[in-house]
């Protein structure tokens, strides 16, 4: 018998959600925003053939059956996702060569906005979108929508892979060979034979004596209300690249990774923005383990997200204490399938408390997946993608995965723009001092890091001073001629 509603004469399979899409479901229908909505935009130049691009898009749902699934939960115990056979693809074409430059960037961004207000009704297939504009013979700006319930970064990267391989085919007659990859629900089966006795036995170890959650308290007082339009914004920096090849030459001769290195470093700067000494905060990690054959092509959500926990003790040296977390690390590979929403159950943090209220998101995935590449279309100059993605946690620090380009979104209900910069600033010069003081105690590395906030306060104050005497002189001579 098939679920009410489903349509079944197009209906291709039905299975239960993972731990992670429910808790986007759950997300999503509780937030009267737009949370977990992808929106992805690119540039590109050169000579494109929009009719080989749509087909190619089109492949690609064919190919992949979470890209062509819906979701149901009304009057059942559990949430289901339905596969339709066909959907479909919602794609959009405008064409503003005759609008001058600025005419065109107002028009995008009132589209990109718009868009991501519309969002998604997760009862409809498909849940993702795509639009073409023309912006001259040789122009285009495309975008990608999708909810961040059918995928993950790392099978985005894949599908967006495959589209360019198959529009390269398409655009010389012929046919993309790229294996068909295992299905999404194989790895809802392989989730449902997991040990969450051993799990729970984990996790309660790991957190037994933890009871309140760690704050980000970037400033005295939050932003006023009405301060920003927005609920949640981002910001954007690129470590110097003398920066980043000293990271990698110290996680490589100490055989740490550089995930370790981050959470160590955020580790530290939440013992000094909370003043606690024992932190949790969120890692996302990618979910995909080896033992499920062929999921590095498996398209779907296979991201966790997992408490880390440190002990921040001044006395302690840096690089046992980053060992320490790399094998906290290692040890939590095991169960990092666990439902984040059994783990807090286990914890000692109230039920009507969130775990942590920060998370950083390490992305290690490879831009070559799917067996294919890392393609690109022919003729065709395509820009870094601007890339809007929305949360529900206060604060997130987003690494990768280029080298040196780290990224915060926050909420700016809690915090304003001046904290967040003041935080990247932070994290930059912490990742230097620790990587030049392999040796330090973390106590001397938090007040390095006080010295340095405070040069860069008497810089600042030198900077403004020097300003006003500029100005100041100005209106004299100014007055004195007149």
């Amino acid at each position: 018998m098939k679920p009410t509603g489903t349509g079944g004469g197009n209906v291709e399979a039905i299975y239960p959600l993972s731990p992670m899409q429910q808790g986007l479901l759950f997300q999503t229908l509780y937030s009267e925003t737009w949370e977990y909505f992808q929106q992805v935009s690119y540039t590109l130049r050169g000579n494109l053939n929009p009719e080989a691009l749509k087909r190619a898009w089109e492949r690609v749902v064919e190919r992949h059956p979470v890209l062509r699934t819906l979701f149901v939960w009304e009057r059942r115990d559990k949430p289901l996702q339905v596969v339709r056979r066909r959907v479909t693809l919602l794609w959009v074409t405008f064409d503003w060569r005759g609008m001058p430059a600025d005419e065109q960037q107002e028009s995008l961004d009132a589209f990109l906005s718009a868009d991501r207000d519309l969002g998604f009704d997760l009862s409809k297939a498909p849940l993702m979108r795509m639009a073409l504009m023309r912006l001259s013979d040789d122009s285009y700006q495309f975008t990608w929508s999708y909810h961040h319930i059918l995928m993950d970064g790392w099978s985005g990267t894949a599908v967006r892979n495959e589209v360019f391989a198959y529009y390269n085919a398409y655009r010389q007659g012929q046919e993309a060979e790229i294996p068909q990859p295992r299905p999404y629900r194989d790895y809802i089966a392989w989730l449902q034979q997991q040990d969450l006795v051993a799990a729970e036995a984990f996790w309660r170890d790991l957190l037994k004596g933890f009871d309140t959650p760690t704050p980000v308290k970037l400033s005295e007082a939050p932003p006023a209300p009405g301060q920003s339009r927005k609920d949640y914004d981002q910001w954007g920096t690129q470590l110097p690249p003398e920066a980043t090849a000293a990271m990698q030459s110290f996680v490589r001769r100490h055989r740490l990774t550089s995930n370790t290195l981050m959470k160590g470093m955020w580790a530290l700067l939440l013992s000094r923005y909370s003043g606690a000494r024992d932190v949790v905060f969120g890692s996302v990690v990618s979910g995909r383990h080896v033992e499920l054959e062929g999921v590095e092509s498996m398209v779907g959500v296979f991201i966790n997200t997992l408490p880390v926990r440190a002990r921040v003790e001044p006395d302690a040296p840096l690089l046992p204490w980053l060992r320490q977390m790399q094998a906290q690390q290692v040890a939590t590979s095991q169960f990092e399938y666990t439902p984040l929403a059994e783990i807090r159950g286990w914890s000692g943090v109230a039920r009507s408390q969130p775990l942590f209220d920060s998370i950083l998101v390490f992305q290690n995935f490879p831009h070559e997946v799917a067996g294919q590449g890392s393609a690109q279309p022919q003729d065709l100059e395509v820009s870094e993608p601007r890339v809007v993605v929305r949360n529900n946690y206060p604060f997130t620090l987003r690494s990768g995965p280029d080298p040196g380009v780290l990224n915060a979104l926050y909420d700016c209900r809690r915090y304003d723009a001046a904290s967040v910069a003041r935080v990247m600033r932070h994290v930059e010069t912490l990742l230097g001092n620790m990587v030049r003081r392999p040796e330090a105690r973390l106590g001397d590395l938090l007040a390095e890091l006080e010295e340095a906030d405070r040069r860069h306060h008497l810089a600042r104050e030198r900077e403004f001073k020097e300003t006003t005497s500029q100005k100041l002189r100005g209106l004299r001579r100014r007055s004195v001629s007149a």
